[in-house]
This record gives C-alpha cells, sequence and structure tokens, in this order.
C-alpha cells in the first residue's frame, strides 16, 4: 500500500489541472486522488464515481473552490470513513482543508491553509445589499462550522479560519494536533 502511494505522489508532482481531478489506484480502487480545484459542476459525477468504486482513501492536492460543494463531499467522506492524506509535496488549502478535516483518519504532511469565507462568485459584486451579503456570508460560517464541529475538528482551527483574509498555512506542529495519526501505516 506504502509502495502505492508513493508512486501516485510521484506522480502527482508533475500533475496540475486548472478543474478537479479524480482519479483510481490501487488493486481495488481503494484509493482516489482529487488534484484541483473543487467545482460545483463536477460534484454530482464525481460521487457517483466514489459510491461506485467505494475508496477507502483520499489523497489531496488542492487549492481549494466551491465551498459548498467541498462541504458535500465532506460529508460523503465522513459517512463512509475514508481516511484523508496529504502528502509531503502536496498543498491542501481553503475549501479543501474542509475534505481534509472529514477524514476520521487524517494525515498531512504537506501545507494546510484556511482563510475567511467569500460571497460565491455570482454574488461578488458592488450592488450587493450589505444586509444580504452578511446574511449570506453569516449563514455559510454557520453551516461550516457545524460540519467541522461533526468531524471533530479542534477548536483552535476557527480562529484561523475566520479572521484570516489571507491564507494562513499552519505549522507543523499545529498540524500534529490536526492530524489523527501519526504515520500512513495507521491509515
Amino acid at each position: 500500500m506504502r509502495t502505492i502511494l508513493l508512486t501516485v505522489i510521484i506522480i502527482l508532482s508533475s500533475y496540475s489541472p486548472a478543474l478537479s481531478d479524480v482519479t483510481f489506484e490501487g488493486t481495488n480502487n481503494e484509493i482516489v486522488i482529487l488534484t484541483g480545484f473543487i467545482e460545483t459542476e463536477e460534484l454530482d459525477e464525481m460521487l457517483e464515481v466514489m459510491k461506485a468504486k467505494n475508496p477507502s482513501q483520499m489523497i489531496l492536492d488542492s487549492y481549494g473552490g466551491n465551498v459548498r460543494s467541498a462541504g458535500r463531499l465532506a460529508q460523503y467522506i465522513y459517512d463512509n470513513d475514508i481516511s484523508t492524506y496529504v502528502s509531503e509535496i502536496a498543498v491542501c488549502k481553503s475549501a479543501c482543508v474542509i475534505l481534509f478535516l472529514a477524514g476520521k483518519k487524517r494525515l498531512c504532511e504537506g501545507e494546510l491553509g484556511v482563510h475567511q469565507g467569500y460571497l460565491p462568485k455570482d454574488e461578488e459584486n458592488e450592488k450587493v445589499k450589505i444586509k444580504y451579503a452578511l446574511e449570506a456570508i453569516q449563514k455559510v460560517i454557520g453551516e461550516e462550522i457545524e460540519l467541522l464541529n461533526s468531524f471533530n475538528t479542534p477548536p483552535f482551527v476557527y480562529p484561523y479560519m475566520l479572521k484570516n483574509i489571507e491564507i494562513y498555512n499552519f505549522s507543523k506542529e499545529e498540524i500534529a494536533k490536526i492530524n489523527t495519526v501519526k504515520s500512513l501505516d495507521e491509515m
């Protein structure tokens, strides 16, 4: 299993698509690899393929994407006991962190970073009423915290998600507190 993971990691290090790309590895497709951005348009198809292949581990290398799509995928990860892994050469930032935290067994050896929420792209314009904007942001934050609480997210993660406009990269010590396992052998 470790050999398969290392081979996959080497392949991933030379590949970074614009949209999310999902591939499966292992003799029984037990490893799903998600690279690129998490997009709404692809989510239903991605979930159908995952349901059919039934992976037990997800390798992540993503700068994030749509938070609502990440929330739906994260719930699937959590409900199906899929472990999550970020290799030493990979990144998991923004909405990708929601996926990572959904793993009951999770291990990050790479970069993990969070930031404040933004209005969805279709609502990003100067004509948006402030009241609506505040309501929308508060609703998304509330839903995200509720979801992350169900994943037993360490409470120290939340302030970084709420107060940082730019990406806050967790230190190795902080990542160690977020991980639920210490090595791939425990996954």
